[in-house]
């Protein structure tokens, strides 16, 4: 998931910049099955097997924070 916001250029010309972006990232933030030990972003193996977590750790919830400045 992603989600960016652009600030208004008055804004921006506070900072002495022409522009500034905000950005908010989030990756494994739900698994939407209630099956256990599934998840679907998950693949160690090939085969039937793919996705199915056996002797490993979960993945982890990742968020990230972006900021992009234009001078």
């Amino acid at each position: 998931m992603s989600l960016t916001f652009d600030l208004p250029q008055t804004l921006a010309g506070r900072f002495n910049a022409r522009g500034i972006t905000l950005g908010l990232t989030g990756r494994n933030l739900k698994t939407w099955t209630k099956v256990p030990n599934i998840d679907p972003e998950f693949a160690y193996q090939t085969g039937n097997n793919q996705g199915i977590e056996f002797a490993s750790l979960p993945n982890a919830r990742v968020w990230g924070l972006n900021v992009r400045i234009t001078p």
